[in-house]
């Protein structure tokens, strides 16, 4: 069932497909729906660019060359981490096998924000909103007086 999603050729619903069938779900689907998918035939080279993030890197080399200014505010995080279209498919394929090797979940410590924003104002005490109005009322007098 996919929900609210729309059943188009090379949704990100049969990618998610994809990869509970490749690693080991079984799943009755069709392949009609695949990325690559033309003519009655699933183009699995396609496919496997898509996997491997083939059409992010070639992404990245048109902004690049048309926007480097969008390129560097998109790609951002990417160029941090040294990764660039050419290194793309290194590090898609060496995730890929860290998964193979140990597919346990690993739990991260999550931090916990520390303060959370309040966007009320703090009521105050009839003492306070008393002085803040007779500091007010004083501010006044004194500027009637200039």
């Amino acid at each position: 069932d996919s929900g609210l999603m729309r059943t188009s050729t090379g949704s990100r619903v049969f990618a998610a497909l994809k990869g509970a069938c490749d690693g080991g779900i079984s799943i009755p689907h069709n392949e009609k729906r695949f990325v690559g998918f033309m003519d009655k035939e699933l183009d699995t080279e396609m496919l496997g660019n898509y996997i491997v993030g083939g059409h992010v890197s070639e992404y990245m080399e048109m902004l690049q060359e048309e926007e480097p200014d969008k390129y560097a505010s998109h790609f951002a995080k990417y160029l941090e981490n040294d990764m660039t279209e050419e290194n793309l498919e290194d590090i898609y394929t060496g995730a890929h096998e860290a998964i193979r090797e140990d597919p346990s979940r690993t739990v991260t410590k999550k931090n916990k924000p520390s303060d959370k924003k309040k966007w009320k104002p703090v009521k105050l005490t009839y003492e306070e909103r008393k002085a803040a109005l007779k500091t007010r009322l004083e501010a006044l007098k004194a500027e009637a007086d200039e």
